[in-house]
């Protein structure tokens, strides 16, 4: 089921409202992924974390445009970076087809970091496992 502003898991309850609204953004996603509540909460609230770090000490593309922060012109788009068969792909969120398949793991970050530099976007990275790494 996914969540919203209003219907969300109460372990969320006490997130700033920034982080919890990206909270329930990442959980939604890995749910329309496969994942099950269990394992989504716990991952997007730890990637949520990191986001809300990661956000207060990098100027966003947005504030280097010299718009006001939080005010953005385009959505950021999720982007899932995971092992698949025995290649390393890019994968939108939601999405069932990846977008891009490496060899190595190496090649794909290359890759998430020349798209992060185009266009709003986030990326989850999974470790070999499935398991949260970190985010971009």
């Amino acid at each position: 089921m996914p969540w919203n502003k209003n219907d969300y898991p109460s372990s969320m309850k006490n997130l700033p409202e920034d982080q919890r609204e990206k909270a329930i953004e990442i959980a939604n996603a890995l749910l329309s992924d496969g994942y099950e509540d269990g394992r989504a909460i716990p991952i997007a609230i730890s990637t949520s974390e990191s986001w809300a770090k990661n956000r207060a000490s990098v100027t966003s593309s947005d504030e280097a445009a010299g718009r006001r922060p939080g005010r953005r012109s385009k959505k950021e788009t999720i982007y899932h970076v995971a092992f698949k068969k025995d290649k390393w792909i890019i994968r939108k969120a939601a999405s069932k087809r990846h977008s891009f398949s490496f060899d190595t793991k190496d090649k794909a970050l290359e890759k998430a970091k020349e798209i992060l530099k185009k266009t709003p976007s986030r990326f989850i990275i999974h470790k070999k496992d499935g398991s949260y790494e970190k985010s971009l």
